[in-house]
């Protein structure tokens, strides 16, 4: 591998933007009035914790090359690290699309689907797509951290209010993630209620 210290590096800044999302996890479960270890705890004894580089090269039609397609990131938190001032990345909003600007010295933060079903609804995860830039290459380095596969994941009891999502595993959710290959995904979708009874709408 080379350089030959390359893993090192990775596992060192993986490891450090675990202890980040740790911190992230207990603000949003204390701003859920939940004490500050509730969301670390979901994520099991063993949670998963991938990393990705992406590299998306100049394009002189960046309206018809997509980097990547429009998704949602499928585990509990997401930690982005980008080129600063190159654009591409972009988060839809009321059926519109807005570029997200990346800044020096900052991460940019992507909530996941289980913690929306977690809360939910309460934080939504956020629907993006990447476009390639017509003059600069960017590149990313994405950390994304979720539960271990057994992990139960379902609306939180203790925040009240009726329950939108049927309660699933993961290993459950990463089954349908699979099935759903060919077509626009909508896997939280399927774990989702019927508004009239509360039956399972799969």
């Amino acid at each position: 591998m080379n350089p030959p210290s390359y893993r090192d590096i990775v596992a060192d800044y993986i490891k450090e933007v675990s202890e980040l999302i740790t911190k992230i996890l207990r603000l949003i479960s204390q701003a859920l009035g939940l004490d500050e270890n509730y969301l670390q705890g979901r994520l099991g004894e063993k949670p998963q914790c991938t990393a990705q580089a992406n590299y998306y090269p100049p394009s002189p039609d960046p309206e018809q090359t997509l980097g990547l397609r429009d998704h949602t990131d499928l585990k509990f938190l997401t930690v982005l690290l980008a080129d600063e001032g190159v654009p591409g990345l972009q988060v839809e909003k009321d059926r519109k699309w807005f570029a997200v600007n990346s800044k020096q010295d900052a991460f940019i933060v992507n909530v996941a689907d289980q913690l929306q079903v977690l809360t939910n609804d309460k934080y939504k995860s956020a629907c993006h797509r990447v476009v390639n830039n017509e003059n600069e290459k960017r590149t990313t380095f994405g950390i994304f951290v979720g539960p271990e596969e057994h992990a139960t994941i379902g609306p939180i009891k203790e925040l009240g209010g009726r329950p939108l999502y049927r309660e699933y595993t993961f290993h459950e959710f990463m089954e349908e993630f699979r099935n759903q290959k060919g077509k626009r995904r909508m896997v939280k979708e399927y774990f989702k209620l019927k508004i009239d009874d509360g039956e399972s709408s799969n």
